[in-house]
């Protein structure tokens, strides 16, 4: 008889169309609800919609799946690296600018 070795995964894609809540992407994420906050407050991640009365209760902000994913990797910045929360900022600002380069490049290399 032969061995079976299959491994089956179950998950859920992460894009801009999937909302989590306040609570689901502090869960997810692995973050304190003073680190999300303090996440949007600096711009790392954006909720979908926020205005002054969000504000007033950030249990109340939504965002997308990318949040989740750009929240994991600041955690692992601060955790792993020890950068604070202004150097996790600038490399997330870096590397939106890297990935808009290399988008730019693409298209100019097709046309």
């Amino acid at each position: 008889m032969a061995n079976d070795n299959t491994i089956y995964l179950h998950g859920q894609i992460l894009d801009e169309h999937t909302h989590l809540t306040y609570t689901e992407l502090c869960r997810a994420s692995a973050l304190e609800d003073e680190q999300v906050t303090a996440l949007v407050l600096e711009g790392v991640i954006e909720p979908i919609e926020r205005d002054a009365a969000t504000d007033a209760d950030p249990t109340h902000w939504q965002f997308c799946g990318v949040a989740l994913q750009r929240a994991v990797v600041a955690r692992r910045l601060t955790r792993d690296l020890e950068v604070n929360l202004a150097g996790v900022a600038l490399a997330f600002e870096l590397m939106d600018q890297i990935a808009d380069l290399k988008s730019r490049l693409g298209r100019c290399s097709k046309a």
